[in-house]
């Protein structure tokens, strides 16, 4: 049996990446640490690298950009960072964003861009979508002034993200795209129940003869005690007798290596 290894990190970790295409390669940020790549594969406890971040009280949140050549973070400052970890330890993009700096800020990349999650400075509840060469705004949905913070999952290869937040009764669809930029649907959970987050499971588990696309976990409290419902999002098709191979695009494989990861040959 192969050995467990931990890593050493310091202070409290905020968010935790593994690399889309090298799962050896993880990306940590923290609260009183620089944001580092850690090499799991390897015997060292250390950061095998750490990109410089100029944040005192931390990062709210970082992601890799879905090739893996890019990171985003965004700090408790109101900045947003963006990273080549190959080129330099520096950021390439420094730019103050309009969101409030003392709320938690949640980050995932969509269609080659950074969907971000948290609040205006009015302090609304919003989602919007950042162009990582410049980190400008490609659209700002408002949404309500719900204190709890939207957790997104992407779904990459539709270009699709669903949000949910502790104590939010519905399951938002957002996807990219369109003449505006993205289109908004609402899921009810069931039972007029609220949700405390949620997951996203295994692709392989999907009813594709149903031509369900996605089925979320939504962990929710009702007079029994916790639950999770599983919310399937399933496409309108006129008949489910075939399989419509179009609603399933081909999905991003991994098992590269890490420690080739800086030379690009990963």
């Amino acid at each position: 049996m192969k050995e467990e290894r931990s890593i050493s990190v310091g202070s409290p970790i905020t968010a935790l990446n593994l690399h889309p295409s090298t799962p050896s390669l993880v990306l940590v940020a923290a609260t009183q640490t620089p944001l580092s790549l850690y090499d799991i594969s390897s015997d060292s406890a250390s950061a095998a690298y750490t990109l410089e971040v100029e944040e005192p009280k931390g990062l709210w949140t970082a992601g890799w950009s879905n090739d893996g050549t890019r990171v985003a973070a965004v700090g408790r400052s109101g900045k947003g960072y963006i990273f080549d970890p190959r080129q330099s330890t520096k950021p390439v993009i420094t730019k103050a964003l309009p969101l409030q700096p003392l709320k938690p800020v949640r980050l995932v990349w969509v269609d080659d861009k950074v969907f971000l999650t948290g609040w205006d400075r009015s302090r609304n509840r919003l989602y919007t979508l950042l162009n990582p060469s410049d980190l400008s705004t490609v659209f700002t949905q408002n949404l309500d002034t719900n204190l709890s913070p939207l957790l997104p999952i992407v779904d990459q290869e539709r270009k699709i993200v669903y949000l949910a937040g502790r104590g939010d009764m519905k399951l938002r669809q957002v996807e990219l795209g369109g003449v505006t930029g993205f289109q908004e649907t609402v899921h009810p959970i069931p039972y007029g129940l609220s949700s405390t987050s949620l997951a996203a499971m295994h692709p392989t588990l999907l009813d594709v003869m149903q031509a369900e696309i996605r089925r979320v976990l939504v962990p929710v409290v009702d007079k029994d005690g916790d639950a999770i419902l599983p919310l399937g999002i399933k496409v309108p098709r006129r008949q489910l007798i075939d399989y419509h191979e179009d609603l399933y695009p081909d999905i991003v494989g991994s098992g590269k290596c890490s420690q080739k990861y800086r030379s690009s040959l990963c």
